[in-house]
């Protein structure tokens, strides 16, 4: 898996690695399963008996294993030679990635590593874009120190971001930090998709627990410029904001116009000078726009499959992603109606569920990685069981969806192009059922806001954290 152990390219994949045969596919899940048998035991210690692990440790640990991972090739995904391609594009030839294919500069040696995204340009915000520049530079031209860099960059704001998650779940109730931190951080997927696929959204989810620590710090101004700057990196906040919206009406903590004003002045300061230099009209956002007629791996997909079997594709997709985005809206709408009470913790963990509810049934394309988006909010309120335990449980399934992407793709590729259906329909079943359970469970009121933490633990934790400040 080493970087040094073959020449960089697309066809280095985990299939590659770990074998292409079933005893491949067994390694492969053996080793996550191993992994995530050890993250539970930890879980178990810090929110069960009661166990205090210090910053240096939840912190040490996590780094540790980021820089072990950042050393090996990027071996289920391909995003993080885009990202490289679109630097490039911006940095080096001057051109607008936004807009501009990497297919347009076909001898750019960064270019060649892309494969499957060669005719489409950058989806991302231009805030993503601009970061892109770090990494660049640090990698001085070199393909191998170049991934390294973007990898420590998303490891980077991925520490970040257990920090603000720590702060944040201290101040809502104290002594609980440390299961916050560590819930995040610790985790074997978060690690796996951060630091050894290098994927941005690392820097999103950043940005987003900066909002949340913000708002649980009265900082309005503030969490409303973080919310915006997680937009300019991946659009898919702006799914929480009829939420915060809402939240905000009915908990009576509306903030005043002259709270407000400086972070929306701000905001749109940010977004106008994050665009800028990027800006191309309509075009600046067809990309972005389009990625929702992809249909990979997702519940909408296997919909699809089904029923290409009686209609025509045109037909089918529209059936699919509009069953897919009413399914949403009706959940998304329970959700809205029950959010009351005015409690900031109900308000993350209303925001977990709402990314979780979408990626089970209205994303068209579903990738792994996004399960980071639910579960940085969910973590950071680590008592509340509706949003902690789906999303660490699709976390764990989502890591299946692999075997299906990459392993049975290979055992069906003769099937027709862009069908699929038995890899769809297996990772769809790996995706909804966590999801819609915890939805329903909530709903009927087995996942209210009762502590996962007993009572005497949290008293503990609570002296602890007194005695240590």
């Amino acid at each position: 898996m080493r970087l040094w152990h073959q020449p960089v390219s697309p066809d280095i994949h985990l299939v590659g690695v770990f074998g292409v045969d079933l005893r491949g596919a067994a390694r492969y899940a053996l080793t996550v399963l191993a992994l995530f048998g050890l993250y539970a035991t930890a879980l178990y210690l810090v929110l069960r008996e009661g166990a205090h692990p210090r910053p240096v440790a939840v912190f040490g640990v996590a780094g540790a294993c980021c820089a072990l991972v950042a050393l090996t090739h990027p071996l289920t995904s391909e995003d993080l030679f885009n990202y490289m391609a679109g630097a490039r594009i911006a940095w080096v030839h001057g051109d607008n990635p936004l807009v501009a294919a990497p297919k347009l500069y076909p001898e750019d040696p960064f270019v060649r590593l892309v494969r499957n995204w060669r005719e489409i340009p950058s989806p991302y915000g231009p805030l993503w874009t601009l970061l892109t520049a770090i990494p660049l530079a640090v990698g001085g031209g070199k393909v191998v120190t170049t991934i390294v860099a973007f990898k420590a960059m998303s490891a980077g704001f991925l520490l970040a971001a257990g920090r603000l998650v720590w702060l944040t779940a201290d101040r809502l109730r104290p002594g609980t930090g440390p299961a916050a931190a560590l819930a995040l951080l610790w985790n074997p997927f978060v690690v796996w998709h951060v630091a050894g696929n290098g994927h941005n959204d690392a820097v999103m989810a950043c940005l987003l627990a900066l909002c949340a620590y913000l708002l649980v710090r009265s900082a309005v101004a503030g969490a409303v410029v973080a919310f915006a700057a997680a937009v300019l990196v991946k659009f898919a906040p702006l799914l929480l904001l009829p939420l915060l919206l809402v939240w905000w009406w009915w908990s009576g903590r509306r903030p005043e116009w002259r709270a407000l004003a400086p972070g929306l002045v701000l905001s749109a300061a940010l977004a106008v000078a994050a665009y800028a230099p990027f800006w191309a009209g309509p075009a600046t956002f067809r990309t972005a726009l389009d990625e929702g007629s992809y249909f990979t791996v997702s519940s909408p997909a296997a919909l699809r499959g089904l029923l290409l079997r009686w209609t025509d594709t045109g037909t089918a997709e529209t059936l699919a992603s509009w069953c897919g985005r009413l399914a949403f809206l009706g959940a998304y709408a329970t959700l809205l109606l029950r959010l009351r009470g005015g409690r900031i913790d109900a308000l993350l963990e209303g925001a977990a569920l709402t990314l979780l509810l979408y990626l089970a049934l209205a994303a068209t394309y579903f990738a792994p990685w996004y399960v980071l988006w639910p579960l940085t909010l969910a973590c950071a309120v680590p008592w509340r069981r509706a949003g902690l335990w789906p999303a660490l449980a699709l976390s764990l399934t989502s890591m299946s969806v692999l075997v299906w992407a990459a392993w049975a793709r290979v055992r069906w590729a003769d099937s027709p192009s862009g069908d699929w259906l038995p890899m769809h329909v297996l990772s769809a079943a790996a995706i909804a059922p966590p999801v819609l359970v915890a939805w329903l469970l909530w709903l009927s009121g087995c996942l209210h806001s009762s502590a996962d933490i007993d009572a005497p633990v949290l008293h503990q934790q609570v002296a602890r954290a007194r005695v240590e400040r």
